[in-house]
C-alpha cells in the first residue's frame, strides 16, 4: 500500500495517495455542492410545480451519483489495502 510518508510514527496508518481516490472524492464533493444548490432552489419554488418536481428529480440524481462516487473512493482504498 502506498501511503504518505510518516517518519515520526511508522505505525500510524494514513490514507493512500492515489489520484483515483482524490478524483472520486472531488467528484462527490462537486455533486454534493450541486445538490445543495438544488436544495436551496427548491426552497423558493412552489411545491407541486413542474420546476419543483424537476429540481427534486435532479437533486435525487446528484445524490445518487455522489453516493456512487464515494463508493468508488472506498473501493480504491480497499484495493490499496489488499
Amino acid at each position: 500500500m502506498s501511503t504518505s510518508k510518516n517518519t515520526e510514527n511508522p505505525g500510524l496508518r494514513l490514507v493512500p495517495e492515489s489520484p483515483d481516490i482524490l478524483n472520486a472524492i472531488g467528484t462527490a464533493m462537486d455533486l454534493l455542492e450541486a445538490a445543495g444548490g438544488l436544495t436551496l432552489l427548491r426552497e423558493i419554488l412552489v411545491p407541486e410545480s413542474r420546476e419543483y418536481e424537476h429540481a427534486t428529480e435532479e437533486l435525487k440524481m446528484f445524490l445518487v451519483c455522489a453516493r456512487v462516487s464515494v463508493a468508488d473512493a472506498i473501493s480504491h482504498i480497499e484495493d490499496d489495502e489488499s
